[in-house]
């Protein structure tokens, strides 16, 4: 439930907005830091985002999605939309789906991996990364 004296603010379009002079700020931000980038940091409110990047980075550190939506509910001074949970926990689904190899044959190719039929259907339809 949110808590009115948190310093945390998450906003749908994936910022966050942490209270520089609030007595849970060193917590949060210590938090934080672990699946957001630092965006500004003025003197009173520093800015995160999260990223795809940011989620990946995460996932690959071992975190858990769950205990990234736990952590901001926990911390935010109002309710997580629920576009942020939705959409993240999407993304880190797809962590490790695709890989990058070396082909072993010839060192200078390289070959994409894609372990899920619908995401490479995805990819391919995509001219750009076709």
């Amino acid at each position: 439930m949110p808590d009115p004296t948190n310093p945390l603010i998450v906003q749908s379009d994936f910022s966050l907005y942490l209270e520089v002079f609030n007595p849970k700020f060193e917590i949060v931000r210590n938090g934080i830091t672990k699946f957001a980038e630092l965006d500004k940091s003025p003197e009173y409110v520093h800015t995160y985002k999260i990223s795809a990047l940011s989620i990946w980075n995460a996932a690959s550190s071992g975190i858990d999605i769950e205990d990234i939506v736990s952590f901001l509910n926990q911390w935010s001074k109002i309710d997580v939309p629920k576009n942020v949970i939705t959409e993240m926990r999407t993304i880190y689904k797809r962590f490790g789906i695709v890989e990058i190899l070396k082909c072993e044959n010839d060192p200078n190719r390289l070959i994409l991996h894609i372990r899920e039929k619908n995401l490479e259907t995805e990819v391919l339809s995509n001219p750009k990364l076709k």
